[in-house]
This record gives structure tokens, C-alpha cells and sequence, in this order.
């Protein structure tokens, strides 16, 4: 086919799809605007009719693929105002996608009970903190409460002993010491996974300080 009726076939091709767009027919506009450009890649008219094309069906990266392109062949003011219009579509709809995203996944996260958090942490240190995904400082709280467990073991035995009629058993100093200790431990662990859950409720992060996995 010679240049005059290539040219000639391009011509027949952009005016069918003009008519086909004007009477709604999208797709077979499309159709025709890409034979256009298998005829002639620089036809930038077709170029710019397929981004026109593409932005009425949402594809906005395509239509902004081929308004560049049309652009580059024929820098015309009106494909520029079109490149500039798009961009501020895709970035509202960037904008618009992730907020939605946030909102969902706001919305889908479970909330957390701060007082059934305290509760576990008060009946068994840790439990709390799991409750609430710490599993690192649950797991920290859990294994301090069952090495000193014996020792609380060993206080109550002494007091109760009394009562039950085997005559009254000394404690240590440290014995009681460490039984203050224990009672401390409870009181950090319920405190700690009572705020840890109002926090996480709040969508705080909490610092990397090797406590979380």
C-alpha cells in the first residue's frame, strides 16, 4: 500500500471512529483508532482519541500512555491540558483508594477490651499481653510468674499452716521479698496490658524495643 493510500485509509478510519464515538459505539471507535495506528504508529489523533476512549472506561493509566504519546508526536496545547486533567484524576483516585483502604482496615481490626486484658494479666501474668499480640512480653511475664510461683507456693504454706493444725513455719526475708516482688509483677503485668490495649484501640504503634515479634 503506497503513502497516499495509507494516509487515505487513516483518514476513512479516524472519521469512522469519530462517527462511531458520536453515536456511543465506544468499542467500535477503539477498534477503529487502534487500525489507525497499526497504519501509521505517529497518527497522533488516533492516539489521542484512544486516550479520550480509554479515560471514558476508567482505564486511566492507559489513557494517560496514550495522551503522552500523542503529545510527543504533536505537541499540541489541548493534548497537554488532557495529560494534566488525568493526572489529577489518577491522583484522586490513589488518594480516594487508600483512604478507603484505611477505612476498612480500620473498621475490620478487632478492638481490643482493656478490662477483660487486665483481668487475664490478673489471674496469670502474660495473659493479657498475649490477649492483646504482644506475645514476646506475654510470654517474658508468664515465665517470671511460673520460676517465682514456688516461692509464693512456699509463703502461703507457711501462713496457712496454722490454721490447718501443722504448728507455724518461719519465713525468710527473702522469701518475703520475693513474694512482694511476685505481687509487683502482677501489678506491672495488669497495668502494662490494660494501656497496651487502649493504645492499640488508638492505632499506636508502639517503639521497636524488642518486646513485640
Amino acid at each position: 500500500m503506497s503513502t497516499d493510500e495509507t494516509a487515505e485509509r487513516v483518514d476513512r478510519l479516524l472519521t469512522t471512529a469519530h462517527v462511531q464515538r458520536m453515536r456511543g459505539n465506544l468499542e467500535e471507535a477503539r477498534r477503529a483508532c487502534e487500525e489507525a495506528v497499526a497504519l501509521d504508529p505517529e497518527c497522533a489523533t488516533a492516539l489521542d482519541m484512544l486516550g479520550d476512549l480509554a479515560a471514558a472506561r476508567g482505564e486511566l493509566e492507559t489513557a494517560m500512555k496514550h495522551y503522552r504519546e500523542a503529545f510527543r508526536l504533536d505537541p499540541r496545547p489541548a493534548t497537554e491540558e488532557k495529560i494534566a486533567l488525568l493526572a489529577l484524576r489518577i491522583d484522586e483516585r490513589k488518594r480516594g483508594e487508600l483512604s478507603t483502604e484505611t477505612r476498612f482496615s480500620s473498621g475490620s481490626r478487632k478492638r481490643l477490651n482493656p478490662s477483660l486484658a487486665c483481668m487475664l494479666s490478673m489471674l496469670f501474668p502474660g495473659l493479657g499481653q498475649l490477649y492483646n499480640g504482644e506475645y514476646r512480653k506475654g510470654l517474658v511475664f508468664a515465665l517470671l510468674w511460673v520460676l517465682l510461683l514456688p516461692n509464693l507456693y512456699a509463703v502461703f504454706s507457711a501462713l496457712l499452716s496454722p490454721l490447718v493444725g501443722h504448728g507455724s513455719k518461719p519465713i525468710s526475708g527473702f522469701a518475703w521479698f520475693i513474694a512482694l516482688g511476685q505481687i509487683g509483677l502482677v501489678v506491672v503485668a495488669l497495668t502494662d496490658a490494660s494501656l497496651s490495649a487502649v493504645a492499640i484501640n488508638r492505632g499506636k504503634t508502639q517503639e521497636k524495643s524488642g518486646w513485640e515479634i
